[in-house]
């Protein structure tokens, strides 16, 4: 499904003073993907598109990004991604990338907290495998419209998720659970329904609001 949908803007943001991540964020599902970066050269940029997406769910359709010169201006990545059939789309520098924004923040304050537990117990765990922890829960534990982004990616409820009592049992979502591979295709088309169907009711909400 990733094949076909539009990208948000990926940015840098560093969590602690030293460490830069490379995030971004898909659209339609709002699956977060987030790795550490020790540079902003081209050839490591290219290295965490390819390595936090295209391998393990196929080049996007869209890339949209900020002018980060290690790909807008970098002929060796704008070369990768034509070959890749990955179109840029270069975001101007007053647009602001909400959906990737508000994740990146809440990204920050969970590797905070995650720190500061650690530290209290004295456990000492690499930044990497923090960062994949807490990319983890944004992805499995932020509902959009009743779903998440695990539900709509991977058609399953994962272990470390809550208990699903506090859904409703007359919930589509409960209904379309059984073990069966009907059951699966079920349950992608009513999370995927149900985050487009919030990110519509959103996004009208938005306009109603401005004036414009």
């Amino acid at each position: 499904i990733h094949s076909t949908i539009e990208w948000k803007q990926t940015l840098f943001f560093f969590i602690h003073a030293c460490t830069a991540v490379f995030h971004s964020i898909d659209r339609c599902t709002r699956w977060h993907a987030a790795e550490v970066v020790y540079s902003k050269q081209d050839i490591v940029l290219m290295s965490a598109i390819k390595h936090s997406w295209v391998k393990l769910h196929g080049p996007m359709r869209e890339l949209i990004m900020d002018g980060e010169s290690g790909v807008a201006k970098s002929v060796t990545t704008q070369e990768y991604l034509n070959i890749s059939g990955i179109k840029f789309v270069l975001r101007a520098p007053s647009q602001h990338a909400r959906i990737i924004e508000r994740r990146g923040a809440r990204l920050r304050d969970t590797v905070h907290r995650i720190d500061a537990q650690l530290k209290e117990e004295c456990i000492n765990i690499p930044f990497h495998l923090r960062l994949a922890e807490a990319v983890f829960a944004g992805n499995a534990l932020i509902t959009v419209n009743n779903t998440t982004p695990y539900d709509a990616v991977y058609v399953r409820v994962p272990r470390r998720l809550p208990n699903t009592d506090s859904i409703g049992s007359d919930s589509p979502i409960i209904k379309a659970t059984p073990g069966l591979i009907r059951g699966s295709h079920r349950l992608r088309e009513v999370s995927i329904q149900s985050m487009i169907e919030g990110a519509a009711k959103a996004r009208i909400g938005r306009s109603l609001t401005t004036r414009t």
